[in-house]
């Protein structure tokens, strides 16, 4: 592990760790890969063998079979342990979950680094099936279905100036 006097990566630098070009990976794959690279290069022992997954886990307040889970692409881990994750790999929070996709790069567009996902840029319905670990194919199908299809009719709803709530008789 990184000794807590090295500098922590910058953002472009954790950024540029991610692959360019098209992508078919689901975004826990590509989160698992990102820790696993980062916490390599931190110095934990990431090899098939190794107790990297074992430091990781006590360094975050993980289970190791979370971690395995999450290096596997399987599951993403809860919101709450994202820090603690970019903290054990030392980058800042914010830059693991651009370069793993899970967040747009604001700071490209504007210079600024934004804490907050804007409304312009909500997640997307299958990041939002990770973050319920929802794995199941079926069930996750008819999730990610399901929210395209409440945003569709309340898109609809706006065009038509209407609410969505019942309709009121007036006498």
């Amino acid at each position: 592990m990184r000794s807590k006097e090295s500098p922590q990566r910058t953002h472009r630098e954790v950024v540029a760790l991610m692959p360019t070009g098209p992508d078919r990976s689901t975004p826990a794959q590509r989160f698992g890969a990102l820790v696993e690279r980062l916490a390599s290069q931190a110095g934990f022992d990431m090899a098939r063998g190794g107790t990297g997954r074992a430091r990781l886990a006590e360094a975050t307040g993980m289970s190791v079979s979370a971690v395995g889970r999450m290096m596997r692409g399987e599951t993403l881990p809860e919101p709450a342990i994202y820090h603690r994750i970019a903290q054990a790999v030392n980058v800042p929070t914010r830059s693991l979950l651009v370069a793993a996709g899970l967040l747009p790069d604001e700071e490209d567009r504007n210079g600024a680094n934004q804490d907050v996902l804007s409304v312009t840029h909500p997640l997307s319905p299958e990041a939002v099936a990770d973050m319920y670990r929802i794995t199941n194919p079926t069930i996750r199908e008819m999730f990610i279905a399901d929210i395209h299809r409440a945003v569709r009719l309340q898109r609809e709803l706006d065009q038509h100036g209407t609410h969505g709530g019942p309709a009121v008789a007036r006498g």
